[in-house]
Formats: C-alpha cells, structure tokens, sequence
C-alpha cells in the first residue's frame, strides 16, 4: 500500500515528459571558435561573423540558418554560439559552419575549407587572409590552367578523371576549359574592386557518368553566379554574395 501510495504521489508531482520537450521553433546553437594565424592586428571596426550555412546547392549561394556577429573583433581566438531552429534542417541539407572577417565592409579573412555543422570533434575553424582586389594584379588571371580544387567549401576530387574541371583566360575577354566532361568556350568581363562577371558559354553535349556530370552542372552554375574574384599566391577563388563558390589552383 505504501508502495502504491509513494508510486500515485510521484505520478502527480512529476511533470509530463513532454514538458521537457524542446517547443517547436525553440533555438539551438553550434558553438566553437575561430582563428587566423597571419600576424596582423584588426583595426578598429572589425566585424567577425560565424555563420551556419546549408550548402548542399553547389550551383547557388549558401542558405543561411543562424548568425554570431562580434563588432570590433579584436584579436583571435573568436568564440561563437551561433542560434538556430533545428526545425529548419532538413534531410536533404548538408550543414556547413563558415567564418569571416570584413573591415568596412571588404572582406579579410574567411575560412577556405568545409567544416561540418554537426561533426564529432569541437568546431575550430581556421581563418585565411584574402588578398586586396588592388593588390591582385590582372597579369596572374591571364595565362595559367586554373584547375577547379573546391565547390564552395567542399573539396572536388578529381582523381582518375581523363581531364579535370579548369579554366583559362585569355587577355581578349575569352575564357574557355572544361567541366570534367565537356570542353567549354565563353567570355568574361572585370570591373572596379576585383568584380568578374561571366558571358553565356557554349559547350560540347557529351555524356559521362553521373558524378562527373553532376559536377559539371554545379560548376557551370557558380561561373553564372560570380561576382568577384581574388588571388592570393597559386589560388584563385570566385565570390558570390561575399561566400566563397569555387577555388582554383594555378597549373
């Protein structure tokens, strides 16, 4: 009886499991940090932003699903909680956190690898310095074999491939290569502060299997999309919507 007794108490006593239930729309967070190693001090008006990105659109630019923005950042590490609602991811997503620095709007540092949201090991994100449009001269756009070595953030494997994804500009507005498949010819414009703006291409319609053209599209998609671009040493990266879209290496 007492048993039964002290079992009946704890029943009323003891909130519904349910209570505990996160509510619908209620905010999570992804936590970590972010560094750069290069030694330079920010000047004052920094701003450093971690950002949790779907970026399983390699032909579009990232959705955004939450924020942590740090005014006058200071110097590094930078620690972010980046809010979100665990409503809006999605099996189809693929969950990226991405984090940059701008100064007075131009952007400095930002990371130039995929970092998955939702991994095992604690988020530690590595910054890298992006060159001034000024101090990217036109002369190392025009000539090499740019060999396509990342989509956004997510690396291209090309291994085994009879002829990797690449571009080559030529210094009459041309720009012709190859998606991994199919040869490609078309044209290009720059503008002020490292823009870039590509013309409608032709290409030849051969098959390949399914990965290489999936491929293909996706990076034909982010020459469509591409606004800037900037070389630092042997790479060269294209920026839509101030997010890296695709990085190449100099041949």
């Amino acid at each position: 009886m007492r048993r039964a007794v002290a079992a009946a108490l704890a029943a009323l006593l003891s909130p519904p499991l349910a209570l505990f239930a996160a509510p619908a729309g209620a905010e999570a967070v992804v936590e970590g940090e972010a560094y750069y190693l290069e030694r330079i001090a920010l000047p004052p008006g920094a701003v450093f932003e971690a950002t949790l990105q779907d970026v399983a659109r390699a032909d579009a630019p990232a959705d955004i699903l939450g924020r942590h923005v740090v005014e006058d950042a200071g110097a590094p590490p930078y620690r972010f909680a980046i809010p979100y609602d665990p409503a809006a991811l999605t099996d189809r997503g693929r969950y990226a956190v991405r984090a940059t620095i701008t100064v007075e709007d131009r952007l400095w540092f930002t990371t130039d690898s995929h970092h998955e949201a939702f991994g095992d090991a604690p988020l530690s994100l590595r910054m890298v310095r992006v060159a001034a449009a000024e101090e990217t001269a036109a002369a190392p756009l025009v000539g090499p074999r740019w060999r396509l070595v990342a989509m956004g953030e997510a690396p291209v494997e090309t291994e085994g491939q009879r002829e990797p994804p690449h571009l080559e500009f030529a210094d009459d507005g041309g720009v012709f290569g190859s998606g991994g498949c199919n040869r490609l010819r078309g044209g290009y414009e720059l503008g002020e502060g490292g823009q870039i703006s590509f013309g409608p291409a032709a290409s030849t319609m051969m098959a390949c299997d399914d990965d290489t053209m999936m491929r293909e599209r996706g990076f034909f998609g982010v020459m469509e999309i591409a606004e800037r671009y900037v070389i630092e040493g042997d790479r060269l990266t294209l920026i839509a919507n101030d997010a890296p879209v695709a990085a190449f290496v100099a041949e």
